[in-house]
């Protein structure tokens, strides 16, 4: 008999490198993690050996998929899509791990749980107050099956408490839990010497993360300072600003260093001097407000390697940073190239919020940490 408690950590794409690494740090629950390779913005090579993953395909709820035709492959967690032959890799299981409610696969694991009898655990990033996915079908129809069978809510902020409280989740139910990023990893250099300044960028190349603004800001302290590189490294392939970004590095200190594996990320957080996140809210039909930057891992990374941030005061960004770093209006390349400046002309400065940054992930975000207390939560309902 089976003495250790298995968890399946269910995700319509692939778990990306940093999630796997978290739960990889249980030490008393097993983790199977289950999702689509193909589908998602990073592909993982190397997984953590004491994770087994399971790839399994997404196939249409019904007979077809109108998100992914008509808006592309980056927006496959709205898809209607289910994962194949799910049943199969849950009956096993002791408790069964989801992320959000109102993805399709959401729905899929909620109804699994209730016909398997498995405990059901929602970790919860949302952060808006009744969000729209809660309402409108088909996305409510997840929503509420989550909300009927889920055993245990786990909010990665407290904007995600005041999201599940909005709609009407038993306060006994909630465990607000910050995630983690490996703090042995990523950890400052302070002796790390160089003539060059560098600003980092990790994420996508979408509009949303605000890359238009901070490759305008760049261009325009270039005209003033000399030294000064900016770095991107993206974390998918063939994105709409893509090629914006290749042609713009044939005139400007930019480097597009592609998709780097997660295993090289600490070294180029270390090499760097600035890190920027530009995210905006983003708006259903330009009116109705659909989301924001909910908490975003590479951010926790930037601070726990010591680096200054520059961040658009959205979403969860401000609760992650505290009052040490600089936040600057979203979609305002001025206010962008102020706050990077101020950090730009000040080395004294950068180096005491870095200082305070590193402190802070080791406080407040440390993986083994947070795996543990997150481990917990979940060992109390089974």
């Amino acid at each position: 008999m089976r003495k250790d408690k298995l968890m399946a950590v269910i995700r319509g794409v692939q778990p990306r490198m940093t999630e796997i690494n978290f739960y990889s740090n249980f030490k008393r629950i097993k983790i199977r993690a289950i999702g689509d390779k193909k589908t998602g913005w990073v592909v993982e090579e190397k997984i953590p050996k004491n994770v087994e993953y399971i790839n399994l395909p997404l196939k249409p709820a019904w007979f077809f998929d109108p998100i992914i035709p008509f808006l592309g492959p980056l927006h496959a967690h709205r898809s209607w899509k289910y994962l194949e032959n799910l049943e199969k890799y849950l009956k096993d299981v002791d408790v069964i791990n989801i992320s959000d409610m109102f993805y399709f696969y959401s729905g899929q694991c909620a109804h699994l749980a209730k016909k398997l009898n498995k405990k059901l655990v929602a970790v919860i990033w949302e952060n808006i107050p009744n969000h729209l996915s809660t309402y409108i079908p088909p996305y409510s129809f997840n929503v509420r099956a989550v909300l009927k069978n889920a055993d245990l809510f786990i909010a990665r902020s407290w904007g995600s408490v005041l999201y599940l409280r909005s709609i009407g989740v038993e306060e006994n139910k909630i465990k607000m839990i910050y995630k983690g990023t490996d703090t042995k990893k990523f950890y400052p250099d302070f002796n790390y010497k160089t003539e060059k300044i560098r600003i980092l960028y990790v994420g996508q190349l979408v509009s949303s993360k605000g890359v238009d603004e901070l490759t305008k800001a760049f261009i325009k302290l270039s005209e003033e300072f000399d030294n000064l590189e900016l770095w991107i490294c993206q974390r998918s392939a063939g994105e709409p600003l893509e090629e914006k970004i290749k042609e713009l590095s044939k005139k400007y200190n930019i480097r597009l260093l592609g998709h780097v594996s997660y295993d090289r990320l600490p070294e180029i957080y270390k090499q760097c001097q600035i890190y920027c996140q530009l995210s905006q809210d983003w708006k259903y039909f330009g009116i109705l407000k659909g989301g924001n930057e909910w908490f975003p891992y590479t951010t926790i990374e930037a601070m726990a390697s010591g680096l200054p941030v520059v961040a658009t005061n959205v979403g969860g960004m401000p609760e992650q940073l505290g009052n040490e770093n600089i936040l600057v209006k979203q979609k305002d390349v001025n206010s962008t190239y102020k706050g990077l400046k101020e950090l730009i002309l000040n080395p004294q400065k950068r180096l005491l919020i870095g200082k305070k940054n590193a402190q802070r992930a080791k406080d407040l975000f440390d993986i083994r940490n947070q795996a543990e207390k997150t481990e917990e939560a979940i060992l109390e309902v089974l």
